[in-house]
């Protein structure tokens, strides 16, 4: 299941089942017996963004067993760049594609204002789950 915090869940994932309804599924999956996995990407730079995910980590790990998770894994905003400027000619008006971004290794992503948020966010999930049970989407 993939998340996103609810300030990027509310702008940007229209039609998207709430966090509350797929937390609930989860819950449902595990009281099944099934091993689950988190997902928290895109990760979209905003204001706020380490106190947003606090709290989206925070009702999520209280609704669920974090034992019963198999896997749990953060990913930054990315695509292949070919796609990403099909997309945005597209979507002229979508403000995420108007953003300042970085490529590398044929990806584009967004620019950060922090050194790197990212770190932060594997530090507050690994306050939840265990090393072994995470990992990092590039």
């Amino acid at each position: 299941m993939s998340f996103t915090a609810h300030d990027a869940n509310k702008e940007f994932e229209h039609k998207v089942p709430s966090i509350a309804k797929r937390v609930e599924a989860l819950q449902k999956l595990q009281q099944a017996g099934w091993s689950i996995a988190l997902r928290f990407e895109p990760i979209i730079w905003e204001q706020n963004l380490i106190e947003n995910y606090q709290i989206l980590f925070d009702e999520i790990f209280s609704s669920i067993n974090a034992n019963g998770v198999h896997t749990a894994s953060i990913g930054e905003f990315r695509m292949p760049t070919g796609f990403y400027k099909n997309i945005v000619k597209l979507y002229l008006d979508e403000a995420l594609y108007a953003r300042e971004t970085k490529t590398e290794d044929g990806m584009i992503t967004l620019a950060s204002d922090n050194n790197d948020p990212m770190q932060e966010l594997e530090q507050l999930l690994l306050g939840y789950v265990s090393p072994e049970q995470y990992y990092r989407c590039a």
